[in-house]
């Protein structure tokens, strides 16, 4: 499994939602938001 660096997952964090990511890395983006939301609270 590939690891991602902070960079790399934050520019996956902000690729356009359709077309562009795999389901995987979707899914990375999709927690990696999640978790964003529940620091910023």
């Amino acid at each position: 499994m590939k690891k991602y660096t902070l960079w790399e997952v934050r520019e996956l964090a902000h690729l356009p939602r359709l077309g562009t990511r795999t389901d995987r890395e979707q899914t990375i983006a999709d927690k990696i938001d999640s978790i964003s939301a529940i620091l910023k609270e």
